[in-house]
């Protein structure tokens, strides 16, 4: 948060356009009083704070989320944070995984963040919302130049967190930049931070207002993007673009790392998970004299798995084994097909007995 609350006021709107109040405010920003410019540091502080606060326990608690590179970030003051755009909270996670908790002790690490009128001013609360946290009103349809210049005044006293890209990705893919973030570095020369998101897709979805829970979410930032050959171009539409392509490749290459780790953290899950499958299948059951027993440990190849023995299950399935008198809590397990031979022997050995005792009785 700037220093001089004065200059860091929201924008009001001074056009006297004619015509119906809604027009109005889907033209131009909501109007606002010198008593919300007053309370304007201090309210903006706390509603901050205390969302990136409840934002926190979401992303962090209730999802499994993974911080890389934070010390790229700094705290240094004239900082652009650019980043690929999948979810209305991006904005939020950015900033939480940058700055949080030292925003409480450190106001002006809270980043601005340009919003989109339609999706953060649909309503008087909303929109008082948004102004409180630092939100920079973009007219529908993106080409602002009022936006751009409120952006050009407030970025060299703070931080800022903007999506080049314009949009959310509906596939999840990292998409081409747009050229207006392009002019705002070439007119205020900050430090590029390039920022990749992976997972907010499927935290927030597009056209749902909820997050969802236990879901993988990845940040990373990357080093400051050195774009200083292109400073001493003309400050056109072309350099401005050449400026954001080479922020996108990188962005690009974090996102695909990000992929790559996802990939292979998954694939570790599906290994573990094969391996707890193939234990499971492995698992003999065997009985006891006096029922169940206790369960116990035993190693199957390299796997520690825990027997639970099974009772009288079948008087006359389970009569030759039960009656052989064999306590198999004193026993080593053999494997499965062992167990299966066995098991014939004693049927066998059973059938000549009684085989025996009829020729003897015959006789």
């Amino acid at each position: 948060m700037p220093a001089d609350s004065s200059s860091d006021k929201r924008p009001s709107n001074t056009d006297t356009d004619s015509g119906t109040r809604g027009r109005r405010l889907a033209q131009h920003a909501p109007r606002r009083g010198k008593l919300f410019h007053l309370l304007w540091p201090v309210t903006s502080y706390v509603v901050t704070n205390v969302t990136v606060t409840l934002l926190w326990l979401v992303f962090f608690v209730f999802n499994r989320t993974v911080v890389i590179g934070r010390r790229n970030v700094g705290e240094e003051r004239n900082t652009l944070l650019l980043s690929n755009h999948q979810s209305m909270l991006d904005s939020f996670l950015v900033g939480l995984a940058a700055f949080y908790p030292r925003s409480w002790l450190k106001p002006q690490l809270i980043p601005w963040n340009p919003a989109a009128a339609e999706n953060f001013y649909k309503n008087p609360l909303l929109a008082w919302l948004a102004d409180n946290w630092k939100c920079i009103w973009v007219r529908e349809g993106r080409r602002d130049l009022h936006a751009l210049h409120r952006m050009t005044q407030v970025l060299p006293r703070g931080v800022m967190t903007l999506f080049p890209e314009g949009t959310r990705s509906r596939d999840g893919a990292v998409g081409p930049g747009r050229p207006g973030a392009g002019l705002l570095i070439l007119a205020t020369r900050p430090r590029v931070i390039p920022v990749a998101i992976d997972g907010m897709r499927a935290v927030l979805p597009i056209g749902r207002y909820l997050p969802r829970i236990f879901k993988r979410i990845a940040v990373s930032f990357g080093s400051p993007v050195d774009y200083t050959d292109l400073l001493a171009m003309p400050r056109t539409r072309e350099t401005a673009q050449a400026v954001i392509d080479r922020v996108m490749a990188a962005i690009r290459v974090q996102h695909a790392e990000l992929r790559r780790l996802r990939r292979r953290d998954v694939a570790t899950v599906d290994e573990a998970r094969g391996g707890a499958r193939l234990a499971e299948r492995a698992t003999v059951r065997y009985i006891t004299p006096g029922g169940p027993s206790a369960p116990r440990r035993t190693m199957v190849g390299n796997d520690s798995i825990l027997f639970f023995p099974i009772g009288r299950v079948g008087e006359r399935r389970c009569s030759p084994l039960r009656r052989s008198g064999v306590d198999r809590r004193h026993m080593s397990v053999p494997a499965p097909a062992e167990w299966r031979r066995g098991e014939r022997r004693v049927l066998a050995d059973r059938r000549r007995g009684t085989e025996r005792r009829r020729h003897t009785t015959a006789e």
